[in-house]
């Protein structure tokens, strides 16, 4: 039985090339994303998107809470910003 090498060989076509390397980079991403590090954080943003209407308030929780960042270091934030 000859299994196909993971590594694209000089004679594949450019399409089989592209095709191998959006597979790969697909397969890294996938494996990036179930590393708890970056899973949460993304889950958590993206229930509160859906969930809540207006994000800013669900952003500053985040940012006093979790952050544990100073309610007024963000405040001086939206005054230099805005």
């Amino acid at each position: 039985m000859r299994t196909k090498s993971l590594i694209p060989e000089k004679g594949d076509s450019l399409i089989s090339r592209w095709f191998h390397s959006l597979k790969t980079a697909t397969y890294s991403l996938l494996r990036a994303f179930r590393q708890p590090i970056i899973l949460r954080p993304m889950a958590w943003f993206f229930l509160a998107q859906i969930t809540v209407s207006n994000l800013s308030t669900v952003m500053f929780y985040y940012q006093t809470e979790v952050l544990n960042l100073d309610a007024s270091f963000l405040g001086l934030h939206v005054l230099l910003d805005g």
